[in-house]
């Protein structure tokens, strides 16, 4: 998995930092851990890709949501170096926070056979393929699942071949 960064940003100020992909890369950056002193609600995220077109943005990096973070999806990438920047919404915070880039978990599912995955927390995705024709019935169930800390929630979000989304951020709580 890629680094992670723990940073504090003056007032004011930006972060800037960068990451190497390969051509196909399926990644996850996670902010976390945000704290903004004095005062302060949100953190803005954004990735830039080697011709500096912006590819991923989070705006609302909130001290309010689970463990003061949030992340970015960054699915099939193009071969080269990414940029990312952070800035704090308050321009009198100074942000403090954890930067983690973590490459997805793979696999495919089969019919009628259960499996055992366990992610990185912050922001590690699990990515299964399976095999269905028109017309097929699916069914996909999570059994056993917990999170640390407790009492969170998992979304799963299913996609066509095409990469469209079929089904979007169903979310399941842990018990």
């Amino acid at each position: 998995d890629g680094p992670t960064v723990n940073t504090t940003v003056p007032p004011g100020s930006s972060a800037f930092y960068s990451f190497a992909a390969a051509a196909g890369d399926n990644l996850e950056l996670a902010l976390s851990g945000l704290a903004l002193t004095p005062t302060g609600y949100y953190d803005d995220v954004a990735v830039y890709d080697s011709t500096g077109k912006q590819i991923a943005a989070n705006l609302s990096c909130g001290i309010g949501n689970p463990g003061g973070s949030c992340r970015l999806t960054l699915s099939n990438l193009v071969a080269g170096t990414y940029a990312v920047t952070t800035h704090s919404e308050t321009a009198a915070s100074t942000a403090s926070y954890q930067l983690t880039l973590t490459r997805d978990v793979t696999g495919t599912l089969t019919s009628g056979e259960a499996q055992t995955f366990n992610l990185t927390w912050p922001g590690q995705s699990l990515r299964l393929n399976f095999t269905g024709n028109a017309g097929d019935t699916v069914a996909i169930g999570l059994s056993h699942l917990t999170t640390t800390p407790a009492g969170k929630s998992v979304a799963i979000t299913v996609t066509r071949p095409d990469g469209t989304t079929w089904v979007n951020g169903t979310e399941f709580s842990a018990d």
